[in-house]
């Protein structure tokens, strides 16, 4: 009887037929010196960094006007905020009352007729 964990070459899923041939593709050695050989010269053929920087160089945007007063305004919101919390953490130091003296007891009144 054969292992229940091996499957049938006739029952797999096609993904795991399209990966067995891909490892056996990259495992093979005179393919694998081919791919080499069509990246080397392709890389051989490119074009040199100073064509390729001034093809793909994009042409600026033209800013819009909407968009042209949003320094000002983050600006101008980042100083009012700083000045509420400046406000707000730099105030004097409340000065706290003197505390009250406790009220000393009222001396014994002597008692009608003693």
């Amino acid at each position: 009887m054969s292992d229940p964990n091996t499957p049938d070459p006739m029952d797999t899923h096609p993904m795991d037929r399209a990966y067995t041939q891909a490892e056996a593709m990259l495992d093979d050695p005179a393919a694998r010196a081919a791919r080499r050989a069509r990246v080397l010269a392709a890389a051989a053929a490119a074009p040199q960094a100073s064509e390729v920087e001034s093809a793909a160089r994009p042409v600026p945007a033209r800013r819009r006007m909407m968009w042209g007063y949003g320094g000002g305004l983050a600006a101008a919101s980042v100083a009012g905020l700083s000045i509420l919390v400046a406000i707000q953490t730099q105030r004097p130091p409340t000065q706290l009352a003197p505390p009250t003296p406790a009220p000393t007891a009222a001396p014994p009144t002597p008692l009608p007729g003693a």
